[in-house]
């Protein structure tokens, strides 16, 4: 029989224990809602062995029943966590992700401050994010969204970007870009292409600098304008540490190819603007102080100069060669009105065989075209002056305080001290040896010498002949080297002698001939038979026309 008309007060407490009541006999239907509370529940009475499966569903679990996870077993399953943290605590606490594949075991762990993903099936540390808040990753590190960096990134391997990009070469201390063998040797080596330093983000952009051509091979700086119709021009500037202050244009190429050093705005292919009065270039042999060279332009303020020094200190500076505004060149001084002392020198030279140095003095006016060399002819073993001109051919003067004391004459001859007249040149000087001969071919000399000197038409001729043992009768001729007067007058004299001073003759040169015939003072013509086996000096004098 069901008991209905007992209420809980009339039943005492602790009157119904469990041993009262058999075995199920109290079902989930026989008690009304919230008729059981947790008071009336004994601590640990009620245990998992009591709770039927699937008798207690989500609905039944208050929202804030803040049930623990050590509470579930054997694991949460698949759960979403919407709101709320997950908490796990321990000295070294950790959270492992057991892949029920053949792939690998990972797991979660802080020790020591350190965040650690570990591959628990290779025993590896994936990805540590220490305490410092720095990130250590083994293994490659794929971003493929993009990797934002806020800070500073330091390595110690390798950097490569997209196979040959970009690739840093830790151990070497190089760059490559486009190559991932930088050069030995080298900080930074860009292959393909070329390198671009552009001012704008366009390709070839305005204002931007190109290292080395596409497919071209040749290495090259090029610089692009600031528009399509410009050309660029390369820039150099100096500037403070501060990047602006005390900046200076120290050199520009500009489009056309003219370089200015010290300008902006150069007028010749090389443009040297000083920035005072002077515009240096020095070349420096040795330590700083010994200049092999220096080439100085100076503005005077009223006439420039350019001037060719060295020096053994600075600033002192001797001068080589200076070239004044008015053309004038000056080696040993600064003077146009001095000489300039005598151990200065100007060398014109050649080391290749049979070659011809000269210094050439034009005057190019435009009409006479005249044109002075002193020259040095290897190839025909002479040194001289070469005088040539369009019209006017100009002759060679010798002046001594503006005074002419010789002159040689374009078309010859010698004159002398202002004499200018052609028909007073020295045109002709000769020496040399005839030897003297039977003018008959009569007989033969035993010995016979002589020279001579020629002067113009002067000629005297010194000499000795032997005559042989003869009987001869015709008259003494003995040939000269150069033919007498021919208009019809006597030619000249001479002074003569032979071994027997007891006798003496006289001479005669023909006219229009080219030998002298003996006479006695009584004027009969000498034969050959009185001149046997005597020895015969003369000295003749005569002219070969007036």
């Amino acid at each position: 029989m069901a008991l209905t008309q007992i209420s809980t007060a009339g039943v005492k407490d602790d009157a119904v224990t469990a041993g009262k009541i058999p075995a199920n006999a109290v079902g989930s239907s026989e008690l009304a809602d919230n008729a059981v509370d947790t008071a009336a529940i004994a601590d640990d009475a009620v245990t998992s062995a009591k709770i039927a499966d699937a008798t207690i569903v989500n609905a039944n679990i208050n929202a804030s029943a803040a049930i623990a996870g050590t509470k579930i077993a054997p694991d949460f399953g698949t759960q979403q966590i919407s709101s709320g943290n997950i908490t796990v605590s321990s000295n070294a606490p950790n959270i492992s992700f057991v892949d029920g594949n053949d792939n690998p075991d990972y797991k979660i762990s802080a020790n020591s401050g350190a965040l650690i993903f570990e591959d628990t099936t290779n025993s590896a540390n994936r990805l540590i994010i220490q305490s410092g808040g720095t990130v250590d990753v083994q293994g490659n590190l794929d971003a493929n969204s993009g990797l934002d960096v806020t800070g500073a990134i330091t390595g110690t391997g390798d950097l490569t970007i997209d196979t040959n990009t970009l690739h840093v070469d830790s151990s070497n201390n190089r760059v490559g870009i486009g190559t991932t063998s930088p050069l030995s040797g080298c900080k930074l080596t860009v292959a393909g292409n070329g390198l671009a330093i552009t001012g704008q983000n366009t390709a070839h952009s305005a204002n931007s600098l190109r290292i080395g051509q596409e497919g071209s091979g040749l290495a090259q700086f090029r610089a692009y304008g600031p528009d399509t119709s410009t050309a660029g021009s390369f820039q150099f500037t100096t500037s403070k540490s501060n990047g602006l202050a005390g900046a200076s244009n120290a050199m520009r190429i500009d489009s056309s190819g003219n370089v200015g050093i010290g300008t902006t705005s150069p007028h010749a292919d090389l443009h040297i603007q000083g920035d005072g009065t002077n515009a240096e270039v020095n070349i420096w042999g040795g330590s700083l102080g010994r200049s092999k060279f220096n080439l100085k332009a100076t503005d005077t303020g009223s006439a420039g100069t350019f001037q060719v020094t060295t020096e053994s200190t600075v600033p002192s500076a001797p001068e080589l060669v200076t070239v004044t505004n008015a053309g004038n060149v000056l080696i040993g001084t600064t003077d146009a009105t001095t000489v300039g002392t005598v151990n200065k020198n100007l060398v014109v030279g050649s080391t290749t065989n049979n070659d011809e140095v000269g210094l050439t003095l034009n005057v190019m006016e435009g009409t006479n075209g005249r044109r002075v060399k002193f020259f040095l002819d290897d190839n025909d073993g002479v040194f001289g002056v070469d005088s040539t001109a369009s019209t006017g051919l100009a002759p060679f003067v010798v002046r001594m305080g503006t005074t002419e004391r010789m002159r040689i004459l374009a078309g010859g001859g010698l004159t002398f001290n202002g004499d200018t007249a052609a028909a007073n040149a020295l045109d002709d000087y000769e020496e040399g040896t005839h030897t003297p001969a039977d003018a008959s071919s009569q007989i033969t000399f035993n010995d016979a010498t002589g020279h001579y000197t020629k002067i113009g038409r002067q000629v005297i001729f010194e000499g000795s002949v032997t005559w042989p043992s003869t009987g001869g009768q015709y008259g003494v001729g003995i040939t000269l080297p150069f033919a007498g007067s021919s208009n019809g007058r006597t030619a000249g004299g001479g002074f003569t002698r032979y071994t027997n001073k007891s006798e003496s003759q006289t001479s005669h040169v023909n006219a229009s001939s080219s030998n002298f015939t003996l006479y006695t003072y009584g004027g009969q013509q000498i034969k050959n038979a009185d001149m046997s086996n005597k020895r015969f000096d003369f000295v003749i004098v005569y002219s070969t026309g007036h």
